[in-house]
């Protein structure tokens, strides 16, 4: 009987405090469950705002026909049809709450390189790095002799110096993924090829950000970016796009990146079919693609420090599996693949079984449990201070044991979400910021 307008919107409140309610029962363990609630709770909201705006005037008919003089008789017909519809359909379950199989079994779209969110997987970003011409000087390549370092009349003439190449591993490209300013400009208007790599670059950041961080506004993060940037462009000081002093001048071509020694010449160069030519294959190397450019690669710094500790982490996993045997390898994945159930909400549905599971461990001196759910050992207890307590107002007065999980608490939903009730974006330089005022006073600075 949803047909009635009246019903569904009731519905819609029905089922929005039924995830409202599941959302209570999952806040401080599982994030992701979280944001799949809140998406829900959106939709269902927007249903219930469409019904009430009534555009096609059903809502008030149905008012109207619960009061005046035909209100029985309007109400002994719907009786009638209720009736006549549960003897049609005697065999029908209406369920009282929402499905919420889905949302609380998500299907995490990770991929093995990422290991359930815990590494980033650049390596289709990396076989572009080595392949395109604009990152050639950038990998560490050097010029072949001296006399062409000396030579500054390449540059203004447009000839590219020979380059003697220089390999660069994953490792390094990870460290150096999020800098690109060292890059010239002319190199990187040259190549439109590198266009598609920055965009794909920084939508894959953004993507795995949202799947590993889904309670956080990145949006926000990127909008603070974006005007920042905006401000910087508009005073020509954004990091490796200044404008040279050739460059300023009158009869300085940037698409063929060529001084010429009058603006007679000059004005017949435009003319030419190599300034077309190159015109053609750079897009014009005009402002708006230079600014774009420059946006992006703001974006994509912006990004990699916020996931400054995934980098890290994906840096020392990768020195670690060099030094490891591939059964060793093998046995680290499956570990990860069983224990790391419970990371990705996933529920065992399997019973611990026998008698010793339900035996409590000697635990004296109250040690966190491991993985496999014994107490860890006082010599690691002691290595990672994890009876040293740090307290973060922003997170309401939580309590954070040992360096490592305080310093993890600065990306994770609970710090987000006191920051955004101060109305101060969660960025790189608020970490280590705990009180309140320290971090309103920094926004005022």
């Amino acid at each position: 009987m949803s047909s009635h307008t009246l019903e569904q919107i009731r519905s819609a409140h029905e089922d929005i405090e039924s995830y409202e309610r599941a959302i209570v029962s999952i806040l401080s363990e599982k994030p992701r469950n979280v944001s799949g609630l809140l998406d829900s709770v959106t939709v269902r909201s927007a249903d219930a705002l469409k019904l009430y705006k009534d555009e096609e005037g059903t809502f008030k008919e149905e008012i109207d026909t619960m009061h005046g003089r035909t209100i029985f008789t309007s109400f002994y017909d719907q009786l009638k049809a209720m009736r006549d519809f549960h003897r049609k359909y005697t065999n029908i379950q209406v369920s009282h709450e929402p499905v919420l199989d889905h949302i609380m079994n998500p299907e995490i779209p990770f991929s093995g390189e990422e290991r359930f969110g815990k590494y980033l997987d650049l390596h289709a970003f990396y076989t572009q790095y080595l392949n395109l011409p604009v990152f050639q000087s950038y990998r560490g390549a050097r010029r072949v002799n001296k006399k062409a370092a000396a030579d500054t009349t390449n540059v203004v003439r447009g000839r590219t110096p020979e380059y003697k190449q220089v390999h660069a591993d994953y490792i390094t490209y990870l460290g150096r993924v999020g800098d690109l300013s060292k890059i010239p400009p002319r190199a990187k208007l040259a190549d439109a090829r590198y266009d598609a790599y920055l965009s794909s670059l920084v939508e894959y950041l953004l993507s795995f950000y949202r799947r590993t961080q889904p309670l956080v506004d990145v949006d926000d993060v990127i909008r603070e970016t974006n005007a920042a940037f905006a401000k910087d462009w508009s005073l020509r000081r954004v990091r490796g796009w200044q404008v040279d002093e050739h460059e300023s001048n009158e009869t300085f071509c940037r698409p063929c990146h060529k001084q010429f020694a009058s603006p007679a010449v000059f004005q017949g160069h435009l003319k030419g079919k190599k300034h077309l030519k190159a015109v053609d294959s750079n897009n014009g190397g005009d402002d708006t693609r230079r600014e774009q450019l420059a946006r992006l690669e703001a974006q994509a710094k912006t990004l990699v420090s916020l996931l400054t500790e995934v980098v890290h982490a994906t840096i020392s996993f990768l020195e670690l599996k060099q030094t490891r045997t591939p059964e060793e390898l093998q046995a680290e994945i499956y570990e990860e693949e069983e224990g790391g159930l419970s990371d990705v909400d996933v529920d065992n549905d399997h019973p611990a079984g026998g008698d010793d599971d339900e035996q409590p461990f000697y635990n004296p001196l109250n040690l966190p449990l491991g993985w496999d759910g014994k107490p860890i050992p006082y010599w690691l207890y002691k290595l990672h201070g994890l009876g040293i307590e740090f307290k973060c107002e922003i997170c309401g007065n939580h309590s954070y044991w040992g360096r490592r999980d305080f310093d993890r608490h600065f990306q994770q939903w609970r710090h987000a979400f006191g920051m955004r009730c101060l109305g101060i974006p969660n960025t790189k330089h608020f970490h280590d910021i705990t009180h309140m005022a320290d971090a309103i006073a920094c926004t005022n600075l």
